[in-house]
Formats: structure tokens, C-alpha cells, sequence
């Protein structure tokens, strides 16, 4: 079997024990990319869903435009099938913006140019792991703030 590889975008609930243990146990390498860089690095951000936005704004503003009112959950759909059956390149357009990344093929200079002022990229994985366990140790300790009981003083 080959081994797989699982790009995560640092957000720390991807970062867990039983990911990690069962990527392992998977054979799947478990990549994060750098803190804050997603729209750089993510290849369906910029070639499946901004396309997939700017249409679905064309064709929204169209629709209000032609019935003069706010769309109906019921006919959301319809029109949102009709933008999706009018993509265009769709596989070519994902080929070329993974390989633009530098995710397939791997390509680290690729991908470390389009950072302004980029560290080594193992010092990159570092950092974002770092960062990203940082937070979940202090989700951990201290526990979201509305499930934490607020002590009040009493008064005399």
C-alpha cells in the first residue's frame, strides 16, 4: 500500500491524539501547513471556491434582480445547482493550482516564494506544531471561558 499524505490547516482541533495515532497507524503522513497561510497554500480555496463565490454571487444578484425579492430556501438550491453545472475547468483548474502550491508535486521552493520573508520550511512545520499545541494545552488547562464558573464576592 502507498503511503497517503493528509494536509491539515493548523487549526488546533485538527491536532489531536487519536489523529495523529490513527494517521500513523494508517500510513498517513500528517502535514500542517504554516499559521495564517491557508489562503496561500490551499489549493481549493482558490481554485474550486473563490470561482465557486464569484459566481454564486453573479447568479444571485441576477435572481434578485429578475423576481425583485430575497431568495427562498427552497429555490436556493436550483439556482446553486444551475453555478455548479456552469463551472468550468474544474479538474484543470485543480491540477494547476495544486502544482502552483507546490503540494503535488511536491515542490517546496514552490511553495516557500510565496511567503514574504520565509524561515526553512522545517522550522515553518516547527513553529505551526508548536503554536498549535500551545493552544490545545491552554483549551486544556483553562477550559473555554463560557464553561468556566464566574466566583462572585458576596456582599455583607
Amino acid at each position: 500500500m502507498k503511503s497517503r499524505t493528509l494536509i491539515g490547516d493548523n487549526l488546533s482541533s485538527h491536532i489531536s491524539h487519536n489523529v495523529i495515532e490513527s494517521c500513523k497507524k494508517n500510513d498517513i503522513n500528517f502535514i500542517l501547513l504554516p499559521p495564517n497561510a491557508t489562503h496561500l497554500c490551499q489549493p481549493l480555496d482558490v481554485a474550486f471556491f473563490a470561482p465557486l463565490r464569484g459566481k454564486c454571487r453573479k447568479a444571485l444578484h441576477k435572481w434578485k434582480f429578475r423576481n425583485m425579492d430575497v431568495i427562498s430556501k427552497f429555490e436556493f438550491p436550483g439556482v446553486l445547482k444551475h453555478v455548479l453545472d456552469n463551472l468550468t475547468n474544474i479538474v484543470n483548474n485543480l491540477l494547476s493550482e495544486f502544482a502552483a502550491c507546490g503540494i503535488y508535486p511536491l515542490d517546496r521552493d514552490r511553495m516557500l516564494k510565496k511567503f514574504p520573508d520565509h524561515q526553512s520550511d522545517e522550522a515553518v512545520s516547527n513553529l505551526a506544531l508548536n503554536e498549535s499545541f500551545v493552544n490545545i494545552l491552554k483549551d486544556a488547562r483553562v477550559g473555554h471561558k463560557e464553561n468556566r464558573r464566574v466566583e462572585r464576592k458576596r456582599s455583607c
